[in-house]
């Protein structure tokens, strides 16, 4: 597309004669956009005239502040209209993967394993035989007589590992 710019310089009066050339010219069979560009900013005030939702205007003024711009869009019969790049395809889609769910767990009921048992017989005497031992403790004695040194030792492990697994690797503790 190529572009002829009509100005004031060009000797043209105004758009009027502007028209009259690009009419006389209209004979090739060519087609025009007529084209009218406003002036830079500070030629004009800042006042604007006219309704921003009517940009595109079917009469022209007699003429206008700014320049006119003329395009030129030449019908070449002999080139074709598309190209042959044109039929490719832009993108070549991805076969949708089948979705994998998730396996859920299948819970099933059964009986515990215990590593120690005691059975239901002789309860009443363990029972005792425990009332018996903390009888005479302090509430601080009954304490360390529940958590011996293993129990001690697996929580400040576990604090330790619970710790450096939140990111607060300098957390060190000992009992």
């Amino acid at each position: 597309m190529s572009k002829r710019v009509f100005t004031k310089s060009n000797d043209y009066k105004g758009l009027e004669d502007a028209l009259a050339a690009l009419v006389s010219d209209s004979d090739d069979g060519e087609e025009y956009e007529l084209v009218t560009i406003p002036p830079e900013p500070s030629c004009l005030t800042d006042e604007e005239e006219g309704d921003e939702d009517e940009l595109v205007q079917n009469n022209l003024p007699r003429d206008v502040p700014g320049r006119v711009e003329v395009f030129v869009r030449k019908n070449l019969d002999h080139s074709p209209q598309w190209d042959e790049d044109d039929d490719e395809p832009l993108s070549t889609l991805q076969r949708k993967r089948p979705r994998v769910e998730d396996q859920e767990p299948r819970w099933h009921k059964c009986q515990p394993t215990y590593d120690v048992f005691y059975g239901a017989e002789g309860v009443s005497q363990r029972q005792e035989n425990v009332k018996s031992a903390i009888r005479n403790l302090n509430p601080v004695q009954i304490f360390e007589k529940l958590f011996d040194d293993n129990i001690l030792e697996m929580i400040v492990h576990n604090s330790e590992l619970y710790s450096s697994q939140n990111n607060r690797h300098d957390f060190h503790t000992t009992f």
